[in-house]
């Protein structure tokens, strides 16, 4: 017979149901809003930066902007590109950046530094490019765009690390339950049969 078909397994299955619906709402509410919280503490540090940031008056040419760029970096544990608007509504061209090694054509359309220079003020938000994922706050300023970028790998990892424990920890929590429940089950059914034989035995007559 089917472990699920008697009474037993019916409560066993039940119970595990009920088990693997819980953890499925506490993951589901946990580990995106720890992931969010992290953004948010990232991107919230960024801004800080930028709003005690001392811009100079960037007048002498290509020069200052680098120089600008690489000492900031250090400061603000980011990445400092320095863009200049060329449309109305982009894109924008890239004439520093604190990691030279790296291709800046990436933040021509950047929609952080876009959305700053729309609104004429402080924008932030969360960037993606080739499948990583950036905290980016962004300031225009004299004519140009300062954005900070901020990479959201340590933050990321430290998420995965909690979904792993997460996910191992309900394996250990659903395999015991289905272990206990189904022992409390089976006994339970017990009762619940010989109490069905008793009643057999009544309505056949046997008092």
């Amino acid at each position: 017979m089917t472990p699920f078909r008697g009474v037993g397994g019916r409560l066993a299955l039940a119970l595990l149901t009920v088990v693997v619906g819980v953890l499925a709402i506490v993951y589901l509410i946990i580990v995106p809003s720890y992931q969010r919280s992290l953004e948010n503490t990232e991107l919230s540090g960024l801004s800080r930066s930028m709003t005690r940031l001392a811009v100079p008056d960037f007048t002498g040419g290509f020069d200052t902007f680098q120089q600008f760029a690489e000492s900031i970096a250090p400061v603000v544990n980011a990445r400092v590109v320095v863009l200049d608007l060329l449309a109305g509504s982009g894109p924008l061209e890239p004439i520093a950046d604190s990691s030279l090694e790296q291709n800046s054509s990436a933040f021509e359309n950047d929609r952080i530094a876009l959305r700053a220079v729309a609104g004429s003020g402080l924008a932030r938000g969360i960037a993606a490019r080739k499948g990583e994922r950036f905290a980016e706050v962004a300031y225009p300023v004299n004519g140009y765009v300062i954005l900070f970028s901020a990479p959201l790998h340590d933050q990321l990892q430290t998420v995965a690390l909690v979904k792993r424990r997460f996910l191992v920890a309900g394996a250990i929590a659903t395999l015991f339950a289905i272990l206990v429940g189904y022992a409390g089950a089976i006994i339970f059914a017990r009762r619940l049969r010989r109490l069905e034989a008793a009643a057999e035995r009544i309505a056949a007559g046997d008092f």
